[in-house]
């Protein structure tokens, strides 16, 4: 803590270096993710960022200092977020924006499709490559939104609102590509969700990779 210091020892074969480094595959100890040739975690982290530890002690015997020996190091941010992910959905949850009852159907062939995402990001174009190739000649109209960072859930949130206001579209998609949790973040806020819980039309939402979850899907 900022009040006190213990030496921390981590060692190489702890640090999850991929199988360049080491000759073998190694797995991520927090994931189970078999990680990527050359992955190598204790380059990833800067000087003065703050992480989570965990491991075990021991004593340095010829100084007889107690040290800890490190067997997981994670990026401090990624708790608190899950932590902050946590408490929304149990917010959301009593207010019942999550309730099956208030779900609406989603229409088979919709004719006309709203699609609020990035213009520029890989998720459109697959989209409307698989539109093509799968759909049945559905209209789509993009209402471009930035998807990731600060400004990110106050777009999506007033594109919401402009779909729902121009009553042209039968159906709201909400797209994105995979990333972080940080990367993400913009579709676990109460300002999309809101959004979401106040359309009079469906929306579906594709956002991540197909493990990742997010506030939004659960509106």
């Amino acid at each position: 803590d900022a009040e006190a210091q213990l030496a921390v020892v981590w060692f190489r074969r702890s640090q999850g270096r991929g199988k360049a480094d080491t000759g073998a595959e190694t797995v991520d100890p927090l994931t189970g993710e078999v990680l990527e040739p050359g992955t190598d975690a204790a380059r990833s982290i800067a000087d003065g960022q703050e992480v989570l530890v965990a491991g075990r002690i021991s004593v340095y015997a010829p100084r007889g200092n107690y040290q800890l020996i490190a067997e997981l190091v994670q990026p401090a941010g990624q708790s608190s977020l899950a932590a902050a992910f946590e408490a929304l959905k149990r917010k959301l949850a009593d207010q019942g924006l999550f309730d099956e009852a208030r779900k609406m159907a989603i229409p088979a062939n919709p004719a006309r499709v709203a699609l609020i995402t990035s213009p520029h990001g890989a998720a459109v174009r697959d989209f409307l490559r698989l539109a093509e190739a799968r759909g049945t000649g559905a209209q789509i109209r993009i209402y471009p939104a930035l998807v990731q960072g600060d400004a990110a859930p106050a777009q999506i949130a007033a594109q919401l609102d402009a779909v729902n206001k121009d009553g042209w579209a039968e159906v709201v998609a909400l797209i994105r590509g995979g990333g972080s949790l940080e990367d993400l973040w913009a579709f676990n806020t109460e300002t999309v969700a809101e959004a979401m819980a106040r359309s009079v039309l469906p929306v579906v939402t594709g956002v991540g990779h197909e493990p990742d979850v997010t506030i939004a899907v659960y509106v």
